[in-house]
Parts: structure tokens; sequence; C-alpha cells
């Protein structure tokens, strides 16, 4: 496993009801929603693994430009229930297409 620090005050997301209900392990992405920054790679990492039988969730606590990408990948891989998507004026789930 390698981490990277966030420089991101993820306090401002405790208050996300949601986030803090998630009865799964998960892996939190904490940061802007922009392509280089590997939120796809990251979704295709997490299809995988659960493909492998572990059980565990994606959150990603940022918004951006490119959150459209990220939430229709996750709609048209049927991951609605493993990715949640967090903002700071509130919890926003995937929409199904």
């Amino acid at each position: 496993i390698i981490t990277f620090p966030a420089f991101t005050d993820l306090s401002a997301f405790s208050d996300q009801g949601e986030f803090n209900t998630l009865e799964r392990p998960y892996i939190l992405f904490s940061g802007p929603l922009l392509d280089f920054k590997g939120g796809i790679d990251l979704l295709e990492a997490l299809e995988l693994v659960r493909r492998q039988g572990m059980d565990i969730d994606l959150v990603f606590a940022g918004d951006g430009p490119h959150r459209v990408n990220h939430e229709q990948w996750v709609c048209d891989h049927r991951m609605e229930d493993h990715v949640h998507f967090l903002c700071r004026g509130g919890t926003a789930r995937t929409r199904r297409s």
C-alpha cells in the first residue's frame, strides 16, 4: 500500500451522514476530481479487487470538473452501491443512467 499526504482538512466532511455510516471498509480519495489525479484508475482497481472477492467501497471526498466522468464510469460499471461522492455542500450519490 502506498499512501500520499492529502493536505485536505477532512473535518470539512465530518458531518456527512452517509460517510459516517458506511458498513464496509473503504478507500478514501481526497482532492479535486481531475482526470490526471487517477480517479478512473482507482475505480478500475476497485472493480478488480471486488471481482476477486474483497468487499470494499470507495469514497471520493472532493469535487471537480471531471466528476461527471467519474460518475458516468460508476454507472456504466454498475458500481453505484460501492462508490460514494462527497462534496463540501453535502452528500451526493451517483445517479443511475
